[in-house]
């Protein structure tokens, strides 16, 4: 069922016979813990497997486990496992992004981290939607919680059930240490929003795959740097494509917090050439994201 790709070329077939209504693409350089609860949670999801593939792309991973988390979970998904050449720098979203559109199969495709846990009801909730859109060119969004997911052990996320709602969720560093996506309650009130390409975050969005084409799919100029990447394609769905961004309750993950805090400051702006590539493409984007800031007390150094 599965497939592997090396560096692009097809080691092992396609993984079905007939297109995907879905393809699930996650970027992933080691954190395979994180990533195998994620494909456990894709299993479990109501409503069945059969009509969405999964494309993992590995950003040089140095953890040789990825490819036994391939194997293991490859008999219960059309699973593909797709392996970059040597990168300059495995924090690589963009190009992995892209590289998951070119050999995408499914009208729509979802692009999903590999540290975030889909609820059981997710394709669920997605499908109902999906199946209205019609002639639309939606963005779909939905929330993130924001959990401690050591303690759940995998074959309790694969049989579906509560056990990711019953998790601790956690103060995340991530989150600006918010008790809610920090999202919320703006996000509800989508499309209506000045700049709403700044919440349609790059680990839980779903749209039509022929739209992320027609704009040439991700800027690989934020690679290598970590942020804002999501929200430079976005801007181009959204002003250019003409893609109608929307928040959609029930289309939630469960973000694994990282037992170590990142290897960046994410309140140091002035560190961060993606903070700056972000500002100078997006009109109007440093001053929104400032005054944003400011109105939840958040202090960031620009």
């Amino acid at each position: 069922m599965g497939a592997l790709y090396e560096s692009g070329v097809d080691q092992g077939g396609t993984t079905r016979g007939r297109a995907p209504l879905l393809s699930v693409a996650i970027p992933v350089h080691d954190e395979v813990e994180q990533l195998s609860r994620v494909l456990a949670g894709l299993t479990a999801q109501r409503g069945g497997t059969d009509d969405f593939e999964v494309i993992l792309v590995d950003n040089n991973s140095e953890d040789p486990r990825l490819e036994e988390v391939w194997r293991a979970h490859r008999e219960r998904l059309a699973l593909t496992l797709l392996r970059q050449p040597r990168l300059e720098h495995p924090m690589a979203l963009c190009r992995a992004r892209n590289s998951a559109l070119a050999i995408a199969r499914g009208t729509w495709f979802w692009t999903l981290d590999s540290d975030s846990i889909p609820a059981p009801g997710f394709l669920e909730v997605l499908r109902r939607r999906l199946a209205s859109a019609g002639g639309e060119r939606p963005m779909l969004t939905g929330e993130r919680v924001y959990i401690a997911a050591e303690g759940v052990p995998e074959e309790e996320i694969a049989a579906g059930g509560d056990a990711l709602a019953s998790a601790p969720t956690i103060l995340s560093a991530s989150n600006y240490e918010r008790p809610r996506d920090r999202r919320f309650p703006e996000i509800e009130r989508l499309p209506d929003l000045p700049q709403p390409w700044d919440y349609m975050l790059g680990g839980n969005t779903v749209y039509r795959r022929e739209d992320a084409l027609a704009v040439d799919g991700y800027d690989e100029g934020f690679d290598g740097h970590w942020g804002y990447e999501d929200d430079e394609f976005a801007y181009r769905m959204i002003s250019v494509r003409g893609c109608v961004p929307e928040y959609v309750e029930g289309l939630v993950v469960y973000h694994q917090d990282p037992s170590s805090p990142p290897g960046w400051r994410r309140h140091a702006k002035e560190e961060n050439p993606n903070w700056h590539r972000a500002c100078r493409l997006i009109p109007g984007y440093r001053e929104e994201k400032l005054k944003r800031y400011a109105e939840h007390g958040i202090t960031v150094n620009v």
